[in-house]
């Protein structure tokens, strides 16, 4: 154990936040600025010469506002955690009951016990917070705007009234407009910030890559593309294999684990079939891995290592600031 920290397990709530020091020391605060402040004094006056360190899960929102407030406005180290892994703890420590008090004590183990594990949690920067705001509600009215014509089309061949499909009509045409000024305040944000401004223009001398890809792929991974390892940024969009092999019985097929952003591997997969289709460096690699005579992939595993090498390729022109070259990236 680290002597150095003194960990804190928050369970996170839209009201309240539930923190646990030990397996007996519960207390909870409110989920406002406020009661974050009331939160790090109690902390701050038990936690002696001992750092605080506050870890909690991802929970959207809920966590992100609490966690802005500690670094912020009170510059505490903050982790914040993958529900999946504390969930694995509890079971591996045959943790049965679930309550607020019972998940923040298993929060605080989780953190004693994988410290290893744990990394300080920075808020996203501003312009690509707001790019992201932007795009995630583009993105739902876009979704909105396929529920309504879905509905339509079972409208149609039922044959309902005819005012039924003006009025879904109208409405389409209401979330257009909608979309359109969203459109205009995202050009208006890159416009407006250098280093975003850059990064697209970059990102757009990659064939298979156009200007809404990549203000969704540089939302979705928050700016963070050149701060992440090859390694690192390949798990986070849930392209990292995963094995299932055991002894002589068990030898199951490789395939991607999928534990990081399905919104960004959907984005990478809309530009790969471009990509391996007019891409110079991704074409042959396509081409090479669904054709050669040994370990022949199928069609969909080769889109996937493609969607990989598009994600690095990115990375690598980002770090450097240099346009795309087919040459350096074959």
């Amino acid at each position: 154990m680290d002597n150095h920290y003194f960990f804190v397990g928050i369970d996170v709530s839209k009201d309240e936040l539930v923190i646990a020091v030990g397996d007996n020391q519960v207390i909870s605060f409110k989920n406002t600025a406020c009661g974050v402040s009331r939160l790090v004094d109690r902390i701050n006056s038990v936690c002696g010469d001992l750092e605080p360190w506050f870890v909690m899960e991802s929970s959207g929102a809920y966590s992100t506002r609490p966690a802005t407030q500690l670094v912020g406005n009170h510059d505490v180290q903050v982790s914040i955690v993958n529900p999946g892994r504390v969930k694995a703890h509890g079971k591996a420590s045959g943790i049965r009951s679930k309550t607020d008090a019972e998940d923040a004590k298993l929060i605080h183990s989780y953190a004693i016990k994988h410290q290893d594990k744990l990394h300080p949690w920075q808020p996203t920067p501003d312009s690509f917070r707001k790019l992201k705001d932007l795009v995630d509600q583009a993105e739902f009215f876009h979704n909105q705007i396929n529920r309504i014509r879905n509905r339509m089309h079972a409208q149609d061949f039922m044959e309902c009234d005819r005012t039924i499909a003006k009025a879904n009509n109208s409405v389409i045409r209401q979330i257009e407009r909608q979309i359109s000024k969203l459109e205009i305040q995202m050009d208006e944000l890159v416009a407006g910030d250098e280093m975003l401004d850059t990064q697209i223009q970059l990102m757009r001398t990659i064939p298979g890559i156009a200007q809404n890809s990549a203000r969704k792929i540089l939302a979705m991974t928050r700016g963070m593309i050149t701060e992440r390892t090859p390694a690192a940024l390949t798990a986070f969009a849930g392209l990292a294999p995963a094995q299932r092999q055991s002894g002589s019985s068990l030898n199951g097929h490789s395939y991607i684990d999928k534990q990081g952003c399905a919104s960004l591997r959907k984005i990478l997969y809309m530009c790969s079939l471009s990509g391996a289709e007019f891409n110079p460096a991704l074409k042959p690699f396509y081409q090479r891995l669904i054709t050669r005579k040994n370990n022949q992939l199928t069609k969909k595993q080769a889109r996937v290592a493609v969607m990989r090498k598009l994600l690095l390729i990115i990375r690598a022109i980002l770090v450097s600031g240099k346009p795309f070259n087919p040459d350096l990236h074959c």
